[in-house]
């Protein structure tokens, strides 16, 4: 009988937890408990028990947690193509030098901007070529008349 509210008990707290983390991976632990419950019932000795619970646990896991996170959508990662700005014009809104990182506008966003050329120097208003991107920060160059 004690077996019976172990295999119970493991059950209802897996889907408590489950509940809370909705992540599809305790529900696993919850539905092999019901496995090993089953065995139970129908009088399999405990080791079985304990194997068909590791079984059916593991299967779910690997195998339909996947197709479940996959089915439910969750949240899609948004994918920026900042790439879209490489050899677009942008208009310097704070002083850009060497050493001193500034501001540039490019297709209506703002963003830091460097020179990589210690020659350069760019002031606001003036209007810069994105030659690349390094990190979070575009490379201007000069912009060709």
């Amino acid at each position: 009988m004690e077996v019976l509210w172990f295999w119970l008990i493991l059950i209802i707290v897996m889907i408590l937890v489950e509940l809370m983390t909705v992540s599809f991976g305790f529900i696993s632990f919850g539905i092999g408990g019901i496995g090993a419950l089953l065995v139970y019932l129908f009088g399999g000795p405990f080791w079985l028990q304990l194997v068909v619970f590791i079984l059916i646990s593991l299967l779910v896991l690997i195998f339909l947690r996947p197709v479940v996170l996959k089915t439910l959508g969750g949240k899609k990662e948004e994918r920026l193509n900042a790439n879209i700005v490489i050899d677009k014009t942008a208009i310097v809104t704070e002083k850009i030098s060497f050493n001193f990182p500034g501001a540039v506008k490019v297709l209506g966003k703002e963003w830091t901007a460097i020179v990589k050329s210690r020659d350069l120097e760019f002031s606001p208003g003036d209007e810069v070529l994105v030659k690349e991107i390094e990190g979070v920060k575009l490379v201007v160059v000069k912009l060709k008349d």
